[in-house]
């Protein structure tokens, strides 16, 4: 969540001379929503996980990252889904006074990847690997804002080229991890 809300500082620049003020104005509903979406999603896993991690015997921590990661994932996938549905709705989006966002679908990769990122990063952590841990997540943050750069001034592809740069950044830092 942080290289991401560090990502869109980085990227406001970008952002508020590419984009119209409507789309900026989507733009932010869309990040605070996946932004709680991948809050939701995690289900507080993050914390449970260094909690059993310390407490499991060595053997037993597989075991215990594979059913964080299906639970994670199957919550994730499912927030994602809802925040799809709500975006593509056209009486919720009238609310906001803005059009049904046809890349909505984007969210349900975005916040898959996002909360196996965050669960195989916070394995990194408890293995006592940060160093590694802070060079994907940095990693991440510069495909992000490369991503985003290359779609919005290179192939004019606005909005959904934000949320397709965000996506495809978190699956990298997630294969990364």
């Amino acid at each position: 969540l942080g290289t991401l809300n560090l990502g869109n500082i980085l990227l406001l620049p970008l952002i508020t001379a590419y984009l119209s003020p409507s789309e900026l104005g989507l733009y932010s509903l869309v990040a605070a929503a996946a932004v709680q979406g991948t809050t939701l999603g995690l289900l507080g896993l993050k914390f449970s996980y260094l909690y059993y991690y310390a407490q499991s015997d060595p053997s037993e921590r597989p075991t215990l990252l594979g059913a964080c990661l299906l639970l994670g994932g199957g919550a994730s996938a499912a927030a994602g889904l809802l925040l799809w549905v709500g975006f593509s709705a056209p009486g919720i989006m009238a609310v906001f006074e803005a059009e049904p966002l046809p890349q909505g679908w984007l969210l349900i990769p975005s916040l898959l990847s996002g909360c196996v990122q965050t669960l195989l990063l916070t394995e990194l952590r408890a293995a006592r690997q940060v160093w590694l841990s802070s060079v994907i997540a940095f990693s991440q943050l510069l495909a992000m804002l490369l991503f985003s750069f290359l779609l919005v001034t290179r192939f004019d592809a606005g909005l959904p080229g934000l949320l397709g740069a965000g996506a495809a950044a978190q699956r990298l830092a997630g294969l990364a991890a």
